[in-house]
């Protein structure tokens, strides 16, 4: 199953105007937003502009507080959509019910003789959505939190953040310190981060195939920025072993073993590890040798020696079962 990539308020109200007003076809503008054109998503556009149309601007933004629905709104939209009024989403926008997900519920528990109840939101029972923030802003919160006997409600309420990100950086705080509130959420705050620390860079980004790397905004960020984008072949995993290999190991033979308690010093273990895993960490498939002796003797032999990565039954699997593809789509 795919994963949702999820559109601003402000990005849903310009796209029903686009629809709207005959700019813009439904394809157009799911390129324009990055979601992958087929007939559902080209139906959501469709939606977001009856949506426009029937309740306002203001449907598209969160509210501070849960929808209340009566039980007598609840039997009324659940019976007219039996008696075959309408879609869900036309019972929807009907009684201006938030989704048809709600309204398919609702079904549910009539259908098995379930009461449909009163629901009346309360303020204090609403959880907000998370932020983004910043290093410094999570240290703070988590401090606060702390010091404040753990509650973590009140740091949620008090920095507008949610329960969940509060009670998620505090238990990193306490596993790893300040280090450990160090990196973003995203791969794009991750990649807006380097191209501000690193100015002027042009490297080659190297990636796998996830959806982050082949959606549209990673993609012109990166040509944005005159970087080079380089991703693993399609249906071929084992391009990347060697990459996540190391990333295991240095897991296991650094990362895990210490406490670190702060940026600097995360930093400087990484730097001391690297170094170390280069030039001191001898491997048996290397001839005893390290990483760095068996690249001097490569550039300084015109057939260098081969160390191919000793088969697996897996990788022997997997490599049948490619061969056995193209022998059929041949």
């Amino acid at each position: 199953m795919g994963r949702k990539f999820k559109c601003l308020p402000e990005d849903k109200i310009q796209a029903a105007k686009d629809y709207l007003s005959g700019r813009k076809s439904t394809k157009k503008i799911c390129s324009e937003l990055g979601i992958r054109y087929n007939t559902n998503k080209g139906n959501i556009v469709r939606i977001w502009a009856r949506k426009y149309q029937e309740l306002g601007e203001m449907s598209f933004y969160d509210k501070p507080y849960n929808k209340s629905y009566s039980s007598r709104l609840k039997i009324e939209a659940v019976e007219s959509y039996l008696r075959g009024e309408g879609s869900k989403q036309d019972i929807c926008f009907k009684y201006e019910i938030l989704s048809p997900s709600i309204l398919g519920r609702w079904i549910k528990k009539y259908n098995r003789n379930i009461e449909l109840k009163d629901y009346k939101s309360k303020w204090e029972v609403y959880m907000p959505k998370g932020r983004k923030t910043s290093k410094e802003e999570r240290v703070e919160i988590v401090k606060y939190c702390i010091n404040n006997e753990r509650n973590y409600k009140e740091a949620a309420d008090k920095y507008k953040v949610s329960y969940n990100q509060v009670y998620t950086w505090v238990k990193k705080y306490d596993s790893n310190g300040d280090a450990g509130l160090l990196y973003t959420n995203t791969i794009f705050d991750t990649l807006d981060l380097a191209i501000k620390s690193n100015p002027g860079a042009k490297p080659l980004v190297h990636s796998d195939r996830g959806f982050q790397y082949t959606h549209k905004l990673f993609q012109k960020k990166i040509q944005k920025n005159k970087m080079i984008q380089s991703m693993s072949r399609v249906g071929c995993c084992l391009d990347n072993a060697p990459t996540e290999g190391f990333w295991g190991i240095i897991k296991y033979e650094m990362y895990y073993n210490f406490r670190f308690e702060n940026e600097d010093e995360l930093r400087r273990t990484i730097k001391d590890y690297i170094y170390f895993y280069n030039n001191n960490r001898y491997q048996e498939r290397f001839g005893n040798l390290a990483p760095i002796e068996v690249r001097w003797k490569a550039m300084s032999s015109v057939n260098p020696r081969q160390y191919p990565i000793p088969e697996n039954k897996r990788i022997l699997a997997y490599k049948a079962m490619l061969e056995e593809k193209k022998k059929k789509t041949a």
